[in-house]
């Protein structure tokens, strides 16, 4: 399990050396020109704001991605890293989205905490999830998603 988290965080190291795009916006382009779309078609759907979505993960809507604390390897349901976001929903509104979506999704809630700086902890398969929640009257509100492996998993 160790090797496989170093060799993860070692392809995270090279794919963030990458210039350009976003992930997320690199792979909604992906998908859009390989769905047969025109080339026209590609680059205006990276251009439209959408639903951020990671796998088994949904990001409230509106969010913005803080690319430059936003670290993620692989895809679909087996992601790991870290996502750095704000929204513009309330900390308490935040915090019933990821209750309610997590939940819905086949997380399994460990720990839940309210607070200044609210927290949830989910377990599924061989994944854990804290997603931290921290309001500001100025900025919105502060989401940051850790995924790494499940200690013990297989």
């Amino acid at each position: 399990m160790y090797k496989w988290f170093v060799m993860s965080m070692a392809t995270l190291a090279l794919v963030g050396c990458e210039s350009g795009s976003s992930p997320f916006q690199r792979q909604a382009a992906t998908k859009a020109s390989t769905s047969g779309s025109t080339a026209a078609t590609a680059t205006s759907a990276t251009k439209e704001p959408k639903l951020l979505q990671l796998g088994d993960f949904t990001l409230p809507a509106g969010s913005k991605l803080d690319d430059a604390s936003t670290l993620v390897v692989g895809t679909d349901t087996r992601w790991l890293g870290r996502v750095v976001l704000r929204t513009t929903l309330s900390p308490v509104d935040t915090y019933n989205h990821f209750f309610r979506t997590l939940n819905g999704s086949g997380w399994n809630l460990i720990t839940a905490l309210q607070g200044k700086t609210s927290g949830l902890t989910f377990a599924r398969g061989e994944r854990v999830a804290t997603v931290m929640i921290e309001g500001s009257a100025l900025s919105g509100t502060l989401v940051t998603i850790l995924v790494t492996p499940r200690e013990g998993a297989n």
